[in-house]
């Protein structure tokens, strides 16, 4: 009965996509006469359902995609006839459906891309570009890269595709590309059809459960360690005739790894776009429908993570981000081995780390990354609670958020340094207040790293811990 209730709640739910596309037109006319261009919208898939939110949401990625494709891809028309095309540029915004997913696209049959000026502007900026056309077209999604001078409302009022590559992961989807000089430029967004339940592949690696949404899994096998190739020395395996780069999930999370026994491996093949790798995992658990829970407004975007999900028996999975996994995997592969950031010298008890956040997943997130690395890891969801814990239990640092209720984490940390037991405890605050200003005050509270949560890296993290560790306060 609870289940055909869901199941009738998701279905009113659902609103067409062409519902979306309401006003595009107007907006692509009045962007054309702007622009002195001869534009023709095309909608394909106006019938398609797709969650109300999904569509709420790609409602602003889909207006700056069409934009744009006036603003940069459709030739004046004069220039247009010179060339022997129609006058009139076509932009066609069309979806369909692809198992769990909508496949929304936004194409234009205009100049395509110049990856010649990308490949310029990313020397400009110090980034190597690219040898592919593939990689080269993938550099509209950084942020700066852009080879136009313009900054209006027709070209997007100088928002730049990395927003909205950044607005389609946060409906836990992919954006890509792909362009053909003098034939037009197409962009590419996968979504899950609903915000409310995912479909997930649940994997254990490093002892901790990861959701991988099933979209990004094209099938599941057991590696034999014998077919495991050599390729310049790096690691692959042959999936339908095609090698693919080989590489422990957990590793590409950026944590320590067991070296492999002699039996079968467990591996997912996953992709993102067109890019395919190897994933091995410590075990392969169950494909199940989860609800996602967001990391929270203060840690909105944790590269590699696109929420977190409590099963139902109480266990908490992070839900891995699957374009940011394969992309991670994907320049492991490239640079051959990775050096990870290590934790400490484990070989004896490990360090007790006690980390202080009110958002539970923000809790369990920074919980896994800890205990992933080997720590030892104790958590409150106060500060208050911290301290009682901290009267119980040696602890070797504290990882704390700042806003807290009833008692912040400055105010945390200035009770520990008040206190003598713990005067010369590391104190890492991390916390989405960015400011010079907020950073100044917590490290007169007493704090000795200061990191950010919308920049947040797990590295980076684990680096700070390593160090202040290593190398204790006095």
């Amino acid at each position: 009965m609870a289940r055909d209730t869901d199941a009738d709640v998701r279905q009113l739910r659902l609103t067409p996509f062409g519902d979306v596309c309401v006003g595009l037109e107007r907006t692509l006319r009045d962007a054309a006469l702007a622009a002195g261009r001869e534009v023709e919208l095309i909608i394909e898939g106006a019938d398609v359902e797709v969650d109300r939110s999904v569509l709420t949401a790609l409602r602003a990625p889909l207006l700056h995609l069409a934009r744009n494709a006036v603003a940069h891809g459709i030739e004046p028309p004069a220039v247009r006839a010179e060339a022997g095309k129609p006058r009139a540029g076509r932009v066609r915004i069309g979806a369909h459906l692809r198992g769990s997913e909508v496949e929304v696209s936004v194409s234009d049959d205009g100049r395509g891309l110049d990856l010649e000026a990308l490949a310029e502007r990313a020397r400009e900026h110090g980034i190597d570009p690219p040898e592919t056309e593939v990689g080269l077209a993938r550099l509209v999604f950084v942020a700066g890269l852009t080879t136009s001078d313009r900054v209006d409302a027709l070209a997007g009022r100088g928002v730049g595709l990395d927003v909205v590559k950044t607005e389609v992961e946060a409906l836990h989807g992919t954006i890509d590309v792909e362009t053909q000089r003098g034939g037009g430029t197409t962009f590419s967004i996968s979504s899950p059809l609903t915000r409310t339940l995912v479909r997930v592949l649940l994997v254990r690696a490093a002892e901790q459960l990861y959701a991988l949404p099933t979209p990004h899994v094209l099938t599941l096998r057991r590696v034999d360690p014998r077919a495991v190739h050599r390729i310049e020395g790096r690691p692959v395996v042959l999936h339908e005739g095609e090698p693919l780069p080989f590489t422990p999930l957990a590793r590409t999370l950026g944590m320590p790894t067991a070296v492999p026994d002699d039996q079968l491996i467990p591996t997912a093949i996953v992709q993102a776009g067109r890019d395919r790798v190897a994933l091995s995992v410590d075990e392969l658990r169950s494909v199940d429908d989860v609800v996602v829970e967001s990391l929270g407004e203060r840690l909105p975007r944790v590269r590699g993570f696109g929420g977190a999900t409590i099963l139902p028996n109480g266990e908490i999975a992070l839900i891995l981000h699957g374009g940011d996994v394969v992309r991670a995997a994907l320049r492991q592969a490239e640079g051959g081995e990775v050096s990870l950031p290590e934790a400490a010298d484990l070989s004896a008890e490990p360090p007790t780390l006690l980390v202080v956040d009110d958002s539970l997943t923000t809790l369990a997130l920074e919980k896994t990354i800890l205990e992933s690395a080997g720590y030892r890891v104790l958590a409150a969801s106060d500060a208050e609670r911290a301290l009682r814990l901290l009267d119980q239990a040696r602890v070797d640092l504290v990882v704390s958020d700042v806003e807290m209720p009833r008692m912040s984490g400055l105010e945390l940390t200035r009770a520990l340094r008040g206190r003598t037991k713990t005067r010369g405890l590391p104190v890492v605050l991390l916390t989405a207040l960015s400011r010079e200003e907020d950073r100044r005050r917590g490290l007169d509270a007493g704090a000795d790293a200061y990191l950010v949560k919308n920049a947040f890296d797990q590295t980076e993290l684990l680096e700070v811990v390593a160090s202040l560790l290593s190398d204790p306060l006095d």
